[in-house]
């Protein structure tokens, strides 16, 4: 933020070089959606174990779900809490089996496409730039998807249900749509504790547009305190007081063209979301506008695998669909594989894999 401010005032203020604690945006918004909460009165009868229980359940503490209290707390008092549920236990498995899988064999497979265009974005080239702003974005949906799915399966194995935070959002039809499956809990804590509280749609159209741009501002800085966070929640504010204004005169389109439409605007945002600065956002951005006829066999694996990674987006299965498809079946060997698949992705890929993306925010 200092630098931000230095570059636009041309001031010369000396930066902090403050080290923050992990994840430190995630349990601040829920400091405040707590304290918001006890101000309306939704907060009774709680104790000083309950609240160091609320903000200190490890398994959503550093990249959410951003819960409510009244989600979880509850849940500490009941039985499944204080004792071993065996289908809880078995769910958390699979969870944490499949989280696991998403990050390690695919999201950090599309990290090395997407790190090596990002570290040479005057060099690309239109199929480079399409290959390297397509594997972010499918790096970022496994990472993300990959984490949530551990978060809500570390949870299940301590008897707790998480609010659901992500469900196939590259499926979306609208940036409306997108909103409701990609990081479903903070689309519910702008939602409730600003958006509405400013007036939400109840001041006219023209306070509502506002609104929308304003509070999607706000989710651009707590990303990230530059301006292509700045710019990159602008974009999405924008984008949804369009929709707003295409729902209100009732325009309808295919939906190959509304799916088309939404993910290359999420898409492009997400260059902006990754680019170290705003010239290399552009960079990448220009190269992916300007067709080429240069081809060669290198591309052919990069290609490949980024069209199978987003058919898989768009036309495989939420995690949380096969956890209620076998919830009457599950057998004890599910379990079992859960346990060999999680140890041997271990062994395989611990040393070098990546740290979580949302870890940074």
């Amino acid at each position: 933020m200092i630098q931000t401010t230095n570059q636009v005032l041309d001031s010369n203020i000396s930066t902090l070089n403050t080290i923050l604690p992990l994840a430190i945006s995630f349990f601040t918004f829920q400091q405040i959606a707590y304290l918001q909460d006890c101000d309306k009165g939704k907060v009774e009868g709680t104790g000083f174990v309950d609240y160091l229980l609320f903000i200190s359940f490890f398994p959503q503490l550093i990249a959410g779900p951003i819960v409510q209290f009244k989600e979880i707390v509850p849940q500490f008092h009941s039985k499944t809490f204080h004792f071993l549920n065996w289908e809880n236990m078995s769910a958390g498995l699979m969870l944490i089996g499949f989280g696991l899988a998403k990050k390690v064999l695919l999201a950090d497979y599309f990290s090395i496409w997407a790190n090596y265009g990002y570290g040479e974005v005057q060099s690309l080239t239109f199929l480079k730039a399409w290959i390297t702003s397509l594997s972010y974005s499918l790096q970022l949906y496994f990472d993300f998807s990959g984490y949530t799915d551990m978060a809500l399966g570390a949870a299940l194995l301590f008897g707790i249900t998480l609010p659901q935070n992500f469900n196939s959002p590259y499926k979306s039809l609208s940036i409306q749509a997108f909103w409701r499956r990609w990081h479903i809990t903070l689309g519910r804590f702008l939602r409730d504790y600003m958006y509405i509280p400013l007036g939400g749609n109840r001041d006219g159209h023209i306070r509502t547009c506002l609104n929308l741009i304003f509070v999607f501002l706000v989710a651009g800085l707590w990303h990230g305190a530059g301006w292509t966070f700045v710019i990159w929640g602008g974009l999405h504010g924008v984008a949804l007081v369009v929709h707003r204004i295409w729902v209100a005169r009732n325009i309808t389109m295919p939906n190959f063209v509304a799916w088309t439409i939404t993910f290359m605007f999420v898409n492009f945002a997400w260059v902006l979301f990754r680019a170290e600065t705003l010239a290399d956002a552009i960079s990448v951005t220009k190269a992916m506008l300007t067709p080429d006829i240069i081809f060669n066999k290198g591309y052919i694996v990069p290609l490949s695998t980024v069209l199978l990674g987003l058919l898989l987006c768009v036309f495989g299965k939420n995690s949380d669909y096969f956890i209620e498809k076998s919830a009457n079946t599950r057998p004890i060997a599910i379990t079992i594989a859960s346990l060999a698949a999680f140890a041997g992705l271990v062994t395989i890929k611990i040393w070098n894999a990546n740290e979580f993306l949302y870890f940074q925010f």
